[in-house]
Formats: structure tokens, sequence, C-alpha cells
């Protein structure tokens, strides 16, 4: 796991109370191996804070239709006072042959199957929020009524697994494809609220002012950036690691992201703490407002190794291609340093290994 440095910056503002930030980036590095199977199950969006590393890390059961089953035969009546004879009952269905793989969509917060949504299994990386036009190789699908899905034609060795769907992250996770039967179990999606994709469309703005391609919403970055958000708001702690605290449970969201399988060239985080009655507005316009802190007119290049302009410089990134967001109101612990009830904001930044 690569190093994050750190910048505080503590910000007073008419609109509120305080802004706090802390910005962390610019490394570059290892991530764990790929990894076969395991979805990504977490907790709801806005619920308590996680303990521990992702329960995505597990393993999840196949899902409904992994396995062969059989077609019904005769389906009659018993007549009273004797039995059915059994009528031709089907072959199973058979299994797919070559490379192959299976799982299911969920969402996220109510567990329900989301149907329609494209999977896609490829050597190559698409990093976009929607599927490819084409593909030059690799498997495409798209999920059951139930949820569930196969992929076949895969071809062996990295590749890059990619979950697409309207009004949610989308999953983009490296995947070894070394054996014939690839059971991915559940992969859920964590559908976007109103707020975070205003918030998204102001970033993109923000980073196309200075020249950065867009970014879209990465799942994994989503829950690192919800995990470690729901934490400080419980906790009453602001800090972009576990370095100012003994707790035990304490588990960084860039460890979040390693544990769930992420592989980054680079990666960043910006957090904020605000005063009261706050929105992301005011996190962002404090991240944008670094740039008076660089020679003008401020640009990446000229903001480079310049201090107090870090949490600029990771937004204004041309790098980044992925992003999470994530934002706690009222948080329910006393912070000592920065006040009493604080709201949290996150962002969270990868480029995709390829």
């Amino acid at each position: 796991m690569h190093q994050r440095p750190v910048a505080f910056i503590l910000v007073v503002c008419a609109a509120f109370a305080a802004l706090a930030a802390c910005g962390s980036g610019g490394g570059s590095g290892g991530a764990l191996p790929p990894t076969v199977g395991g979805g990504f199950v977490t907790g709801p969006t806005n619920g308590p804070a996680p303990t521990g590393s992702p329960s995505g890390v597990a393993s999840a059961s196949p899902n409904p239709g992994s396995s062969a089953t059989p077609t019904p035969g005769n389906t009659s009546t018993p007549a009273p006072g004797g039995s059915a004879s059994p009528g031709p009952t089907a072959a199973p269905t058979a299994a797919p042959t070559g490379y192959y793989a299976q799982g299911s969509v969920r969402d996220i917060a109510s567990g329900l199957p989301i149907a329609g949504a494209v999977v896609v299994l490829a050597p190559q990386v698409y990093a976009g929020s929607t599927p490819p036009p084409s593909l030059s190789s690799g498997s495409e699908t798209t999920t059951a009524s139930d949820g569930s899905f196969t992929l076949t034609g895969l071809v062996p060795g990295s590749n890059y697994l990619e979950v697409f769907e309207n009004g949610y992250a989308t999953i983009h996770k490296p995947i070894a494809v070394n054996q014939l039967d690839n059971q991915l179990g559940m992969l859920k999606l964590t559908g976007i609220t109103a707020d975070e994709a205003a918030w998204l469309q102001q970033v993109n703005a923000d980073r196309a002012q200075y020249g950065a391609p867009i970014v879209v919403l990465d799942e994994i970055l989503q829950e690192a950036a919800q995990h470690w958000d729901n934490y400080m708001a419980a906790k009453g702690y602001f800090a972009d690691d576990c370095s100012q605290t003994t707790d035990s449970s304490c588990t960084t969201a860039a460890q979040y992201e390693q544990a769930a399988g992420a592989q980054y060239t680079h990666s960043a985080q910006n957090i904020a703490a605000t005063g009261p009655n706050s929105t992301w507005t005011n996190a962002e316009t404090g991240f944008v407002a670094e740039s008076a802190n660089c020679p003008q007119p401020a640009t990446y290049s000229t903001c480079l190794g310049h201090s107090g302009a870090q949490h600029f410089l990771n937004l204004i990134d041309p790098q980044y291609v992925w992003i999470g967001l994530a934002e706690v109101k009222n948080g329910t612990s006393y912070n000592p340093i920065y006040g009493p009830v604080l709201d949290y904001y996150t962002q969270e930044f990868g480029t995709p290994f390829q």
C-alpha cells in the first residue's frame, strides 16, 4: 500500500462555522493481487460506521442459476388413493463450456436484485460509467430478472470485471480468470443520491476548468469513502488515517480499498469537516479555494510542490478517472478539536491499474 501524504487546513467561512480539511495523495505503487470471487457486501450507505475490513472480502455463495437446473417433468396431481406416474424428465441444463463466470447483482441498501445491468469481463478496463460500444475480446451480458448472470467465452489471465447500471456507481474490479468455472458471488451496487450526483457534476465542472478529464463514480471508492465518513462521524474523529486514534477497530479508506481487491496506480483522498447546516458545496468550495496558494493563474503544474494546495491538486489531477463521494450530516460524536457535532465529507480518487 502506497503512502498518501497529508495536509491540513482550517478555513473560517461566513456560510458556516468552520471547514477543516485534510488531503492526501500523490502516491503510486502496489495493491493486492487480483482475486477470483467475492462481491462487495457492506451495510447501508448511510448506516453505522463499519468497524473492520469490508465484508465484501469474503466469497459469496453462487447465485441461483449457477448450477444446473433440471427441467420439471410430469406435474399432474395424483388421483385419490394413488400416486402419479412420473412422466419423462428432460436432461439437466448443460453447464457452460470453456472459461465462464457466474454471479448476481444486487442493490447494496435493499438487497434486491438488479435486472438489466450490463456485466463485462474483459482483459482491458473501459473505466467509464457506461458500457463499451463493442468488445475486442472478453464477454458481455445483462442480468436476468433475479439479478443473475453468466459470462462465457472468457479470456484466461488478468481481466477486469465491470458492472454498469444507470443510477448506480460502477464496479471496476481486477479479476484473475485462471480456472474454467469462476463463481463471482453477489456483486453489490451503491445507488447514487441526488446530492452525490450534483456533487459529481460540480467536481467535473471544477476539473474541466483546469483542463482535467471527467471522473466517474467507482463502486469500491464509493464504499471506501462512505466507510471513512461513517467512522469519523461516529467517533468524532478527523484525520485521513488511524494514526491519531488508539481504536483497534479503525480501518482506513485505503485499507478498505485494498481489502476489496482494488488496484490503483495512483490514489488520493480529500476530507472535510464542517459546522452544522453545511452542504457538500462548502467542502468543494474549500478545496478549490486552495488555488489561491499557487502562482497565478493556477494550474496543476504551477501548483505542484506548493504548500496549502494538496486538496486542490487532488481535485484537478488529470490522471484520476474514478472517484468516490460521501457525506454524513450531523455526526453523532463530539469532536474535541473542531467542534461539537460536525458534518463530514470525503472524496476518494483512483487511477486503474492495467
